[in-house]
């Protein structure tokens, strides 16, 4: 199975993908953010942030291209590691 799912305007890395929340009309595909942050000062001392924040990306049936490629990409997962 492929790392990317292309769709029409996007590429989405499925590494990051969280989780998806299916709904009789939409597919909602978390991603993870990651952020790192950091700040140099005078002496030598630095600062920084990690966070992770998840991004929402929505995919509705009203855009039948993009539904039906994630669609399809989700009836395709192999949920055990099995070749079904």
């Amino acid at each position: 199975m492929s790392k990317f799912i292309k769709l029409t305007s996007l590429v989405i890395n499925t590494s990051y993908i969280s989780k998806i929340v299916i709904n009789p009309n939409k597919y909602c595909i978390y991603m993870v953010k990651n952020e790192i942050n950091g700040s140099h000062t005078l002496f030598n001392a630095g600062a920084g942030l990690c966070s992770s924040k998840s991004h929402e990306i929505e995919i509705r049936d009203d855009d039948p291209i993009n539904y039906n490629i994630i669609s399809e990409w989700i009836n395709n997962i192999d949920y055990l590691g099995n070749k079904w």
